[in-house]
């Protein structure tokens, strides 16, 4: 794709989006936390149990008009699955600083309760990865360069829902997502995190609408 289409289609579609004057757009800025239940799943992972991770970090809003927003976190996200063969367990744990980038679709209005869906995606960059295992009574962990060639990033897709309500001069935040990962985090295996993520937050608008 040439840099002249690239340009020309950012202008045209970003470009009314966040530069229009429009009174409804605001900027917001807050904290989210919460928790994953994540697995694997692919032709490597079968068997694959769930874990739970924390799931936290910053959460920044724009509105875009009366019923679109943007939405960009920071995320530190605790993922991983547990798999059992033969008597023996392995407990792989990853943690990812994730970016994820989301599309919301709901009313910005100023009434109390305002549900909206999300879809966008993330990007994950892994910040430490760990294998413990046990068998027999015997446990020991590892690092999971140790015991297979896992990869450094991670792509996601997310879908999801949730409320705002607002809480004196802020806004409270409760939402539900899925994130859908788009390849195998494994070299040479097709293993590929999955997730149900629940995040409650709060935040401050930037400005007045």
């Amino acid at each position: 794709m040439s840099r002249r289409i690239v340009n020309a289609a950012t202008a045209v579609i970003l470009f009314p989006l966040l530069a229009s004057p429009l009174a409804a757009q605001q900027w917001s800025i807050g904290v989210l936390g919460g928790a994953n239940r994540s697995t694997a799943a692919g032709s490597d992972a079968d068997g694959s149990k769930a874990r739970i991770g924390v799931a936290g970090g910053a959460q920044v809003v724009r509105t875009l008009g009366d019923n679109l927003a943007l939405e960009v976190n920071a995320l530190y996200s605790m993922m991983g699955a547990k798999q059992e063969a033969q008597g023996a367990t392995a407990d792989v744990r990853l943690a990812y600083l994730e970016l994820p980038l989301l599309l919301r679709v709901g009313s910005n209005s100023r009434g109390t309760i305002r549900p909206f869906a999300t879809v966008g995606a993330s990007a994950g960059f892994q910040l430490s990865c760990t294998v413990q295992a046990t068998a027999m009574g015997v446990s020991g962990s590892a690092d999971c360069d140790e015991v297979a060639d896992f990869r450094s990033f991670d792509a996601t897709l997310i879908g999801g829902a949730g409320i705002d309500a607002s809480l004196g001069s802020g806004i409270m935040t409760l939402a539900v997502r899925y994130g859908h990962g788009m390849q195998s985090i494994v070299n040479e295996a097709e293993v590929r995190n999955r997730a149900f993520t629940i995040l409650a937050g709060w935040r401050m608008p930037l400005g007045r609408e």
